[in-house]
């Protein structure tokens, strides 16, 4: 059975979920954040697959469902997806429980308000992005010390059960898939709500840095803005003004909030 992988490397581990149950791989399709997604290019050259970055046209998925493809996989797919009508199956893998937290980006808000959303979706693809009946649903657990890198990787190891689960079932499971409620939409954070507010207690901004991980939160400093990719926080009593800059050397800085400090390795700052 053949179908097109459409995705991103945060899910590629999906791939050899696939390859395990004798399913053959035509296409991937990328779209990617940087400049390349290396593991899908490594996979892709593995299997002398050809890979696509430019959107998807209905007329080339029109010819691979005519070639034989069977299913449409997406993962962390950020474009539109042509469904042809004689597709057998289409589907999205989401990192959120749907309806909960629909849109590109859901950890940031499960990590940060919604831990009961955390999991991963496989549902049908639709016209709508993430509106899709529902296939199945896997918890994904969410603790105080996750941060959006750790809950990243979690998903990565997650996702090959969910798939496996799919494929050993499949025609029986797509059939039985459930119409979703009204749910909840997430928009992609505004550079405010990654901004680090310094009058803010240390707790709040600690959730705040852990949220954005390796994207990285914003600050402002010298009339500057800087992506901060990594801090640390701590509580602690001080008699100076939320914002200060309290300590400066050459590899770290540490500047005071409400109830404490927030250090940041002069390493991990990069100008905006």
């Amino acid at each position: 059975m053949k179908l097109i992988y459409f995705g991103n490397d945060p899910l590629a581990s999906c791939v050899d979920a696939f390859l395990d149950h004798g399913w053959s791989i035509a296409a991937f399709y990328m779209s990617p954040l940087n400049e390349t997604e290396k593991e899908i290019e490594s996979k892709a050259a593995q299997l002398s697959v050809p890979v696509f970055n430019d959107k998807p046209q209905i007329a080339d998925m029109e010819e691979y469902v005519e070639a034989g493809v069977q299913l449409f996989f997406s993962a962390e797919y950020l474009h539109k997806i042509p469904v042809p009508p004689k597709l057998q199956y289409s589907v999205n893998l989401h990192t959120s429980l749907l309806p909960l937290g629909r849109g590109p980006s859901p950890l940031p808000y499960v990590l940060e308000r919604y831990p009961e959303a955390s999991g991963l979706t496989l549902h049908k693809l639709s016209e709508e992005f993430d509106k899709g009946d529902i296939i199945l649903k896997r918890k994904v657990n969410v603790s105080p010390t996750d941060s959006m890198n750790t809950l990243a990787v979690k998903m990565y190891l997650e996702a090959p059960k969910i798939v496996r689960q799919f494929l050993s079932a499949h025609e029986e499971l797509y059939t039985d898939a459930q119409p979703q409620s009204a749910g909840e939409a997430w928009s992609i954070p505004a550079a405010n709500a990654r901004t680090l507010d310094w009058t803010l207690s240390a707790e709040r901004l600690s959730r705040r840095i852990k949220a954005f991980g390796h994207f990285g939160t914003i600050i402002r400093m010298d009339n500057k803005y800087w992506r901060v990719l990594f801090a640390e926080t701590v509580r602690a009593p001080h008699s100076v003004n939320p914002g200060d800059l309290i300590f400066k050397s050459d590899d770290l800085i540490a500047v005071s909030c409400l109830d404490g400090y927030v250090c940041i390795p002069q390493k991990a700052m990069l100008q905006l």
